[in-house]
């Protein structure tokens, strides 16, 4: 457990009597960009759902920062510790300008007065940080409404890196992206791992590759190979249930 950002063992969870996870383990080094893949029902979401505490495990045991007990702790909570979650759909206020969405995820010192006299200064330089490192300062006053897809996705991803979390879980980030919006969109994912520990959800098997450092390969619940992609795309029985003979190219979006 020790200098693991996240301590996943034994983890299983049942719904009505199917086993979506099985005997999970999973450990997550700091500053480590993590890629899970599998096929459909493999257990994925649902593990990013026990990470953030929406689902309670069967039995396991779960660490985050080696001090706190998630399976103990309210999905509230958790987010408060410094785990943040993007989901696959963007989810951004339309109506309101980048910067603004931006500004609204914030973390607010909730002492008394304090919401009333915020750090102007200090909330603008976050804001610009945040800008420069998705790539939508030149965006900045534009409606979130008005931007393509995948900048809606990069402003999400801000979203949740401007509350600094120690964990950032991702789910399938460059689903109907243009391969160019996809290769920002992993240089991004990279950069943000040197900062802090990104657990990544995705399908397209051309992105993981090139972005991936470890992948863990989960398949009716269980982990069945875990490593460099390299390693898990030769693996017979990941070949077998996944990614074919072809290597997963079935599953990347066209560019």
């Amino acid at each position: 457990m020790k200098n693991d950002v996240l301590y996943m063992e034994a983890v299983s969870v049942s719904f009505d009597g199917f086993k979506a996870l099985n005997n999970v383990n999973l450990f997550i080094k700091q500053r480590e960009l993590r890629f899970l893949i599998g096929p459909n029902g493999a257990g994925k979401t649902t593990l990013l759902d026990v990470i953030c505490g929406k689902t309670k495990p069967d039995m396991g045991r779960v660490f985050y920062n080696e001090e706190f007990d998630l399976l103990r702790m309210k999905p509230s909570k958790i987010c408060k510790a410094g785990i943040s979650r993007k989901f696959q759909a963007p989810s951004v206020f339309g109506s309101l300008t980048v910067e603004e969405n931006l500004r609204l995820s914030i973390p607010k010192n909730r002492e008394l007065f304090s919401s009333f006299f915020d750090n102007q200064k200090g909330s603008i330089e976050t804001v610009d940080e945040v800008l420069e490192t998705v790539g939508l300062t030149e965006k900045r006053n534009w409606l979130a409404s008005q931007l393509a897809h995948g900048e809606k996705q990069w402003l999400e991803i801000g979203l949740t890196i401007i509350q600094k979390p120690k964990l950032l879980l991702v789910d399938e980030p460059v689903a109907g992206m243009t391969g160019g919006e996809r290769d920002k969109t992993g240089i991004l994912l990279t950069k943000i791992a040197k900062d802090c520990s990104v657990i990544v959800v995705e399908h397209d098997m051309k992105f993981v590759e090139r972005f991936s450092s470890t992948v863990t390969v989960l398949h009716e619940g269980r982990v069945i190979s875990d490593g460099s992609y390299e390693k898990v795309k030769k693996d017979p029985y990941v070949i077998d249930v996944y990614l074919g003979r072809d290597g997963g190219k079935h599953e990347s979006a066209a560019s």
